[in-house]
C-alpha cells in the first residue's frame, strides 16, 4: 500500500525557536517516515543552538523585536516571505500566532491549511 503522504510536501510554521520543539519534531519525524517531505520553519533567537533532525529541513530567522505587537508582525511577515519561496501540499500553523502567514501560503501553494492550536 502506498502512503497517501508520500512525496506531500510539508512545512509546519512555528513562532518559536525550533531547538527545543520535541512535539514538532515527533510530528515531522513520523510524517517524514511516511514518505512526505517536511520543511520546520522556526524563529532563531540569540541563545538558539544548532539542530540536526536527521531528514527534515530547517529553516530559522531573525527578528529584530523579541516580543509583543511589532514582533508578532515581523515573523508573520517573515514567515510569509520564506514560506512563499516554494510550493506546498500542506502547510500547518504551529498555534494562533503563525495563521496569517499559514493562509497567506497555502492560499498562494492552493495547499491544505492545518492549525494545530494545541493550547
Amino acid at each position: 500500500m502506498i502512503s497517501p503522504l508520500k512525496n506531500k510536501r510539508i512545512v509546519f510554521l512555528l513562532s518559536n525557536d525550533i531547538t527545543y520543539d520535541q512535539r514538532v519534531f515527533r510530528i515531522a519525524t513520523t510524517l517524514e517516515q511516511r514518505g512526505a517531505e517536511v520543511t520546520v520553519i522556526g524563529r532563531l533567537l540569540p541563545h538558539s543552538i544548532s539542530v540536526d533532525w536527521p531528514n527534515i529541513k530547517t529553516q530559522r530567522f531573525e527578528l529584530s523585536a523579541q516580543s509583543g505587537p511589532l514582533m508578532y508582525a515581523q515573523l508573520n511577515r517573515k514567515l510569509a516571505r520564506v514560506g512563499r519561496s516554494q510550493k506546498w501540499d500542506i502547510v500547518v500553523s504551529n498555534d494562533f500566532d503563525t495563521l496569517l502567514a499559514g493562509y497567506r501560503i497555502a492560499s498562494k501553494s492552493k495547499a491544505a491549511w492545518i492549525l494545530d492550536a494545541h493550547e
